[in-house]
């Protein structure tokens, strides 16, 4: 049995480890988080579109919508924007439905009619999907050369003190951007709702750790990563250089923008400027900048990874994909089949070719005799008939 005093020692400490912060949080703000703010911007694009379109106001019914679907293919969108809203207009059904106490069953979205319009309208503009061109990791090293040497060279290019700070803390920032967000796959949303407290870096056995959290992405309803020192472009000297530069607050964002004299702001990059940025960034590299998004950083990480050897599953663990669909669209494209068996055959092919040239080349030169050349001549084609596949039987009819 403890000793009194020991008691009251576990005592104070737990008082001290259990005590709690009150939050000042309303019913409101928490009904406003209910939904992912990127959902809810989705559904109120989506409804403001059905009524520019159709001139009607929601609730739908089902020839409202079919009506909506016809419009929006004579208005040019694509087939991927067209399914997007028609999902988001039935989840807003959904709602309303059953605030009003309405059966779902009755969602006009799912009217058979809708269903058999919608199948309609992908046969009629179904076309392959573009996806964004991949940041390969060679090109993300001259982005980050590039960034290390206008960090450099910043005095020399200006003479006011203010645009050598604009530049250089530019540069900082940038580098730090880029490469969190090739190594953890991360949207633009992302990057720019990130703050400070969602960064740490700690120190482990290995070395130091960088760890992001984020409370919601557009595919996951938490993101939790921890990344240890990399050997080469690592992220996290990147990162604690531009904290030492721009010294935030807990609560501050973390990538904010810089002003030509070398303020940095308060405010958070909005999200729209993300890839103009970027493209300046491959600019300086020397890149054609105008295949690229900030999916670029996303795809070009996943293809690195891929070639590297990671499974489907580690690449759906480690940048949020939920299903292998989604993750197989972020590697490169393999080849065909006819094309992977002819490769099959080019190395012996080749290597004939090779040896006949040679052969040939040494002839002419007196190397070789006449008699020798021809006698060798004769293995190899004896060599390629041996093997060359054999014809594929006739089918019998």
């Amino acid at each position: 049995m403890l000793p009194p005093q020991a008691h009251s020692g576990i005592e104070r400490k737990m008082a001290r480890t259990t005590a709690l912060t009150p939050r000042e949080i309303t019913d409101q703000e928490l009904a406003q988080r209910e939904n992912k703010a990127n959902t809810v911007h989705a559904v109120a694009m989506a409804t403001a579109n059905f009524t520019k379109l159709t001139g009607k106001a929601l609730p739908a019914t089902a020839e409202d919508l079919r009506d909506y679907l016809l419009s929006a293919v004579n208005a040019g969108y694509a087939l991927a924007t067209i399914t997007t809203r028609m999902a988001l207009l039935t989840t807003w059904h959904d709602e309303y439905l059953s605030n009003h106490g309405l059966d779902r069953e009755n969602n006009p979205g799912r009217h058979p009619s809708v269903v058999k319009r919608l199948r309609a309208v992908r046969r009629t503009i179904a076309a392959p999907q573009d996806q964004a061109e991949p940041l390969y990791f060679e090109q993300l090293e001259a982005c980050i050369a590039a960034l290390d040497q206008r960090i450099t060279d910043a005095p020399a290019l200006y003479k006011d003190e203010r645009q050598q700070r604009a530049a250089q803390l530019t540069a900082i920032r940038d580098k730090a951007m880029f490469l969190i967000g090739f190594w953890f796959g991360l949207r633009s949303d992302s990057l720019v709702s990130l703050t400070t407290k969602n960064v740490k870096v700690k120190a482990a056995k290995t070395g130091n750790q960088l760890r992001i959290y984020l409370p919601e992405t557009k595919a996951t309803d938490e993101f939790e990563r921890t990344l240890d020192a990399l050997d080469y472009l690592c992220p996290i000297p990147a990162l604690l250089d531009w904290l030492n530069a721009s010294q935030p607050q807990p609560d501050d964002p973390l990538f904010v923008g810089v002003t030509r004299w070398g303020k940095i702001n308060t405010s958070p990059i909005h999200v729209d400027s993300v890839i103009p940025m970027m493209r300046k960034v491959l600019d300086l590299a020397g890149l054609d900048s105008r295949p690229f998004t900030t999916h670029s950083l996303r795809r070009g990480a996943s293809i690195w990874a891929d070639s590297m050897g990671a499974s489907t599953r580690d690449r759906m663990d480690w940048f949020g994909w939920k299903d292998p669909t989604s993750a197989l669209k972020y590697v490169d494209a393999k080849p065909s089949l006819p094309t992977l068996l002819q490769t099959k055959e080019r190395p012996v092919q080749q290597a004939l070719s090779v040896l006949r040239a040679h052969l040939l080349s040494n002839q002419s030169h007196g190397t070789l005799s006449e008699a020798f050349t021809a006698k060798a001549m004769e293995m190899l084609a004896q060599v390629e008939q041996a093997s060359a596949k054999p014809a594929l039987p006739n089918r019998k009819p």
